[in-house]
């Protein structure tokens, strides 16, 4: 006997081989499924599924949509043109099936054509209120809770595909269906659609072992599709046991992707698991890293963004990293993000859209850009919630700084912004070290990017600075190379850009860490790319000077936050000379004019003394920017 579930063509013939109105049921059920489908395209296309998961809920609207765009809805359409679904509740010119309440449905919720005449209207409304009337008192007599569970869903899905074909197309808006209804209707078209390929299959199995059902022609049915195919039996597998999660994850890509060798066995071998899985060994590696979707150079915010979001989406990649630690500069970060508006205030000072691109506008000066603006602004409320939401972390506190004339710029409660970030995000990215999905280089240096003899770039080149060459390739190859690589304001040598565009900041010194040497942009010149707006290198007005060493190239930064919770500039002769408020432009344009040729050519002379001033706090303000003197 049997040990365990399998399928059994024989049990299947039995029960069904002297009813096939069950069988035309289940089809005719099917269409009526996706005829409503069809006709919630415009809602579901665009609806937002919010659970509070950013990548389930990422993952289940791209699925939604891929049902959507599927073929099945247009190939299908002369079909669906054939029904009337009043139909399924006449019985032979009859009336009622005798009604009334009972069904969770009220007379709003069942609207029809307005083409009916209005005694067919009460006639198939009261049939259909008796049907789930009935359908819901048989179920409330099942003893199992499971079975009636999956009951009353398919019941509320099937409901729901009925009234959205009873509604009119204006009447068929987001707000008239449930999250509920959705669910339930999402969930029902996936189990009509397992009970067809169940059909399908054992019809099949009877065929191969019996040669064919009695009064059949003996036509042998079409075999599966053999991307369906592929994928459920590698789902079969990872439901037994036998793959892990990480195999099931590469596989199911490659059939996605068109393996055809993974395609061809599952079209011939998906009803046969044992040979399924003893063939599938030979088809990839099980290294998800032969080719990874990207190579990130650079960990810094910007790289590691880049990186978490290819990987929530499924795809594989590569970081590589000069330095031993991640974060870059992004590490040093303290005043906060800018970005407009989640919910930034609740006064009559609240922030708004065009407020934002003023300030941003006015700040950039002759340099704006404003599609570039337009941009960054209108995704600024985005980027805050996918750091609270995805990475976790705490961006509670709100404070108007330098250039705003809103309070816009998030920042946490404890820690400075630039640490809690990156801690985060770099321990959201790591755990897909677990699965294979991510491979981190650090003590690496890219050398060259790798380009096809179109140009294409197709790779890097890397150097190893903690002498591990011989455990790792010294060429990495993948579709996509993302550069975020960062500044070169601690390049100070002859031949830097800074040299190059700005050769009167040379003696300046600089709150970037001694990595920030322009890497990224010498690779992507060398393999073609143009350069814009090189000589706009922002000088920070204020950073912490050592007494003992006054003259140290390399600063600690004094960020927008020590003068945003109330600190006063103050110059040599105790005199507030700026708004502390203002651009960094501007304040910085107000220290340099201590200098007298600055203030009279506008422009620095490398060979001066910086000025330098005092940054004055009562206690109080003292104390909310103490997090920042601490750190």
């Amino acid at each position: 006997g049997r040990e365990g579930y399998e399928a059994n063509a024989m049990y299947f013939y039995d029960k069904f081989a002297d009813h096939p109105e069950y069988i035309r049921n289940l089809h005719f059920s099917y269409v009526v499924l996706l005829r409503a489908l069809k006709k919630a395209y415009p809602i579901l296309h665009k609806y937002e599924i919010r659970t509070g998961n950013i990548v389930d809920d990422e993952t289940a609207m791209i699925l939604l949509r891929r049902l959507l765009d599927s073929s099945i809805l247009t190939s299908c359409s002369d079909v669906f043109t054939a029904f009337d679904e009043s139909l399924m509740f006449r019985r032979d010119g009859e009336g009622g099936a005798g009604g009334g309440g009972g069904s969770g449905l009220s007379d709003a919720d069942l609207k029809f054509p307005t083409s009916h005449n209005p005694e067919e209207l009460i006639t198939v409304q009261q049939n259909f209120k008796g049907v789930f009337h009935n359908v819901s008192s048989i179920l409330d007599c099942v003893q199992c809770q499971q079975c009636k569970l999956h009951g009353k869903m398919a019941m509320l899905g099937y409901g729901t595909a009925l009234k959205i074909l009873f509604m009119t197309n204006e009447e068929l808006i987001a707000s008239s269906l449930s999250r509920n209804e959705i669910v339930a209707f999402i969930n029902t078209i996936a189990k009509m659609s397992e009970a067809m390929k169940d059909v399908r299959e054992l019809t099949h199995l009877y065929w191969t072992t019996n040669g064919s059902f009695p009064g059949t022609t003996g036509i042998q049915p079409l075999p599966a599709d053999p991307l369906d195919a592929a994928v459920g039996a590698i789902a079969s597998l990872a439901n037994a046991g036998l793959i892990t999660t990480e195999r099931e994850v590469e596989l199911v890509k490659m059939a996605v992707q068109g393996n055809q060798e993974l395609l061809v066995l599952g079209k011939h071998y998906s009803t046969d698991l044992d040979k399924f899985f003893l063939l599938l060994k030979d088809i990839g590696s099980g290294d998800q890293f032969t080719q990874p979707d990207a190579i990130v150079v650079g960990t810094g915010l910007a790289g590691l963004a880049a990186a978490l979001n290819i990987l929530d989406r499924g795809g594989n990649v590569i970081l590589v990293e000069k330095e031993h630690m991640l974060g870059g500069n992004s590490n040093k970060a303290s005043s906060g993000i800018n970005a407009c508006c989640p919910n930034n205030s609740t006064d009559e000072n609240t922030d708004y859209v065009e407020s934002f691109i003023a300030d941003t506008t006015k700040s950039a000066g002759s340099a704006a850009q404003p599609e570039l603006i337009n941009t960054l602004i209108q995704n600024s409320a985005e980027a805050v919630r996918f750091l609270k939401d995805r990475v976790g972390v705490d961006l509670s506190l709100v404070a108007q700084l330098g250039g705003h004339q809103h309070r816009r710029t998030h920042r946490p409660k404890n820690g400075m912004v630039g640490a809690e970030v990156i801690y985060g995000i770099q321990k959201a990215v790591k755990k897909f070290e677990k699965t294979g999905q991510v491979q981190i280089f650090t003590d690496t240096k890219v050398s060259n990017l790798l380009r096809a003899d179109d140009g294409t770039v197709t790779g890097v080149a890397v150097e190893y600075l903690a002498g591990n060459e011989d455990d790792n390739p010294t060429e990495l190859m993948a579709p996509n190379v993302i550069l975020a690589t960062g500044g070169f304001a601690a390049d100070r040598t002859h031949e830097s850009y800074l040299s190059k565009y700005r050769p009167e900041l040379m003696r300046m010194p600089a709150t970037a860490g001694s990595f920030s040497t322009g890497d990224g942009i010498g690779l992507a010149t060398a393999a073609g790319a143009g350069l814009v707006d090189m000589d706009k290198v922002q000088v920070h007005p204020t950073g912490w000077v050592d007494p003992k060493d006054p003259s140290n190239p390399n600063k600690v930064l004094a960020a927008e936050l020590m003068r945003g919770v109330g600190g006063v500039l103050i110059n040599s002769d105790g005199e507030r000379f700026c708004n502390e408020l203002g651009t960094r432009a501007y304040v910085t344009d107000r220290i340099l004019s201590h200098d007298p040729y600055f203030a009279e050519h506008h422009k620095w002379n490398k060979e001066h003394e910086i000025p330098t001033i005092s940054l004055v706090l009562s206690s109080s303000a003292a104390q909310d920017g103490k997090k920042h003197v601490d750190h």
